[in-house]
């Protein structure tokens, strides 16, 4: 019989920046912790899945999730809640597209 072990959150995220850096070998990695390469790849998946939203004409003064009185965003509160929601964010230009360029590049 097979004996499984547990795996905490910490210990993946602290494992797949480590490979992903190159500091260690996935191989390496499922060797030394009697892991199979095929959950290293899927804890890979899961930690680097992610989604952001950008709504540049939606005042952030008139979105419940940042204090609005009114319930305006439903959907985006619940969403907000299982998410990183930024209170201060800076733009590096009014115009959409070039925002948008310096996210996704980090220029």
């Amino acid at each position: 019989m097979k004996k499984y072990r547990r795996f905490t959150e910490e210990f993946k995220r602290s494992l797949v920046p480590q490979i992903d850096s190159g500091a260690i070998s996935k191989a390496a990695a499922s060797r030394e912790n009697n892991i199979s390469p095929s959950l290293i790849e899927r804890w890979q998946q899961q930690i680097h899945e992610g989604t952001m939203q950008s709504r540049p004409t939606v005042r952030a003064d008139h979105l419940s999730c940042y204090g609005y009185q009114r319930l305006t965003t439903p959907n985006l509160d619940m969403f907000s809640q299982e998410g990183v929601v930024f209170k201060n964010a800076y733009a590096t230009n009014s115009w959409t597209l070039p925002s948008h360029a310096s996210i996704f590049t980090g220029l």
